[in-house]
C-alpha cells in the first residue's frame, strides 16, 4: 500500500513533468545544424578556387572570420584584405535565422539570390547567405580582384558546402 502511494503521489507526477518539459524542448528549440560558428578559414579554403585568384586565407580576430589576401608577389598586392568571409554565432532556431535574413533583405538596396543557401542577398559587393541556422556575410573590398560572377559562384559553392 506505501508503495502504491508513493507511486501515485511523488513518482507519478515527477514522470509527467519531466514528459512535460521534454515535449516543451522539442516544441520549442527547432533544429539548427549549427551549435557554433564554423572555422572560417579552413570551411572556404575547398571553395576559394571560385573566385579565380589565388588568395592567402588569414584568420581575422575570431575563428569564424576569415580574411583572404593576395599573395606579396601578386602585381596588385596591398596589405589589406580583398575580401572577408563572417560565420555569426549561430542563431539558436532556424526562425530566428529566417528573422534576420528577412531584416538583412528589407534594407534599401537589397536583392534575393535564388537558389543561393536557403535564403541569400546581395547589396553592392556585401553577400548575405543563410544556412539553416547560420548567417554568412561575404565583404568584397571595394578595389576588387575578383569578378562579380566569381564572388557570386564563391557564395554558391561555400552555401554548397555548408
Amino acid at each position: 500500500m506505501r508503495l502504491r502511494a508513493f507511486v501515485i503521489l511523488v513518482l507519478a507526477p515527477v514522470l509527467l513533468i519531466a514528459a512535460g518539459v521534454g515535449v516543451w524542448y522539442v516544441v520549442t528549440q527547432k533544429e539548427g545544424r549549427y551549435d557554433m560558428a564554423p572555422r572560417a578559414c579552413p570551411k572556404i579554403e575547398p571553395v576559394v578556387d571560385e573566385l579565380g585568384v589565388p588568395y592567402e586565407l588569414r584568420p581575422a580576430g575570431k575563428p569564424g572570420i576569415c580574411d583572404l589576401r593576395l599573395p606579396e608577389g601578386h602585381p596588385q598586392y596591398t596589405d589589406a584584405p580583398k575580401i572577408t568571409v563572417s560565420f555569426s554565432e549561430p542563431v539558436r532556431d532556424i526562425a530566428g535565422a529566417k528573422q534576420l535574413m528577412s531584416d538583412i533583405g528589407s534594407r534599401p538596396g537589397m536583392t534575393p539570390l535564388a537558389g543561393v543557401g536557403d535564403d541569400a542577398y546581395v547589396q553592392d559587393r556585401d553577400f548575405y547567405v543563410r544556412v539553416s541556422n547560420l548567417v554568412v556575410t561575404i565583404t568584397v573590398q571595394p578595389d576588387r580582384t575578383s569578378t562579380p560572377d566569381q564572388v557570386k559562384a564563391f557564395t554558391v559553392a561555400l552555401a554548397d558546402r555548408l
